[in-house]
């Protein structure tokens, strides 16, 4: 089964690079607002109308016979311009079909930040540590890593810095070797949180790094720094530069962490269980909103499942109610009376005297639910070859006995709504 990756790499064209590019990009915003704006005329002049592609084309041609300078970008990156708009458009078809009072059309775009090469026909090519593209030259290109598979397309952004940047996606067959040797593997639970980001059943635990946090104070700085420059000048637009440029920072710093934590996860475990939290709805507490989007616990799930399908290493997300209340040794609940508090770090159970780390035990508690859960799918996928069983002897035999399997259903009990994450 051949997978899609992405690879994104650092551009640093030359300034005469960077006039093409940004020209390009206003071009084709350009081209995308005219496309857009003929399908709006359609439709506020009949309701019915869908959009057809070969019309919509033609405009397209005639929009490039009036734009001569639409000659200096690739024919390709504008059909993928025509592409977007109908994306756009059946996107809008789709939620008038689904009875959605306020559809609200396409928007037109202000700024336009990517350019898209959508196929691999020789319109960009890679020569050592240079990017050749089609209508632009050769860009330096820092390739820290090497491309695995065959490359199908190109796509070429812009980011609020003003920093540039190549992605690539590429398919191969072959599975990443991510995980480790079978001797070390083993069953894993874990548990997220905001003092330590993830908690481990075998008593490992990672501290918050708080990238944001610590970045705070800088970025109020940047921040006020921007507001006092005058509206449309060239000071405000550097110190706007400077200011996006700290927000990058912490965001490469936080997924540069989250990369690394999830690679050495997978590299020492082989089955994986973790709690299935309802983060928007966490978020909605804004005395934890900013510590939480600090966490990125969605972005560490994200890239945890993604990394673990490509290892073939199982993930399961559990119901994690009571997770850090119930003991992780004789299994007994804490009364309302002996719940802790989240300023309790240390669970101590009053029944069979265990004491540990509240997040290792939630984790241990994390791992046996993922244990249960995995058998419980086991067990109906099980009962399920068992029916299908059945049907084939049916076919072979006049008479047969049923067999009326169904498998245990999975306890039908929601993940706690509670705006109060676990600390």
């Amino acid at each position: 089964m051949d997978t899609k990756r992405g690879y994104k790499y650092r551009l640093y064209p030359s300034k005469r690079q960077l006039d093409k590019l940004s020209t390009q990009l206003n071009l084709c915003k350009d081209v995308y607002n005219k496309l857009l704006e003929s399908c709006i005329e359609a439709y506020k002049k009949d309701s019915s109308f869908r959009i057809n592609r070969k019309s919509l084309n033609s405009l397209l041609n005639k929009i490039k016979e009036e734009n001569p300078r639409l000659s200096g970008t690739y024919s390709q990156v504008l059909q993928n311009v025509f592409d977007r708009v109908i994306k756009a458009y059946e996107n809008f078809f789709r939620r008038v079909e689904e009875g959605n009072q306020k559809p609200g059309f396409p928007k037109f775009k202000q700024h336009y930040k990517s350019i898209t090469y959508p196929q691999n026909n020789g319109s960009f090519k890679l020569k050592g540590n240079k990017l050749l593209l089609s209508k632009i030259g050769e860009i330096p290109i820092v390739l820290h890593r090497k491309i695995e598979g065959d490359i199908k397309t190109l796509t070429v952004e812009r980011n609020r810095a003003n920093q540039w940047f190549a992605v690539f996606s590429a398919e191969k067959e072959e599975k990443d070797a991510v995980a480790a040797d079978p001797k070390e593997q083993k069953e894993v639970g874990i548990d997220r949180g905001l003092i330590s980001l993830v908690a481990v059943s075998d008593g490992t635990k990672v501290a918050a790094p708080k990238f944001f946090r610590k970045a705070e104070e800088r970025l109020k700085l940047r921040q006020r720094q921007a507001s006092k420059k005058k509206k449309g000048s060239n000071n405000r637009r550097k110190a706007v530069k400077k200011l996006a440029k700290q927000y990058f920072k912490v965001t490469n710093q936080r997924e540069d962490f989250l990369h690394k934590l999830t690679v050495m996860l997978l590299r020492n475990y082989t089955f994986i269980a973790v709690e299935k939290l309802l983060v928007d709805n966490m978020k909605r507490n804004h005395n934890y909103a900013k510590s939480i989007s600090d966490a990125a616990w969605s972005k560490f799930l994200q890239l945890l499942k993604y990394k673990a399908e490509s290892a073939g290493i199982q993930v399961i997300e559990v119901n994690p109610e009571y997770t850090s209340q119930e003991c992780s040794d004789c299994g007994y609940r804490l009364m309302k009376e002996e719940r802790l508090d989240k300023s309790d770090r240390i669970f101590k159970c009053p029944k069979c005297g265990l004491e540990m780390d509240r997040d290792v035990n939630a984790a241990i508690n994390i791992l046996k639910e993922g244990i249960l859960k995995r058998a419980r799918a086991g067990l109906a996928q099980s009962n399920a070859g068992g029916d299908e069983a059945s049907v084939s002897d049916k076919a072979d035999a006049s008479i047969v006995e049923e067999t009326g399997t169904i498998g245990p259903k999975e306890g039908s009990k929601l993940p706690t709504k509670d705006g109060s994450p676990r600390l």
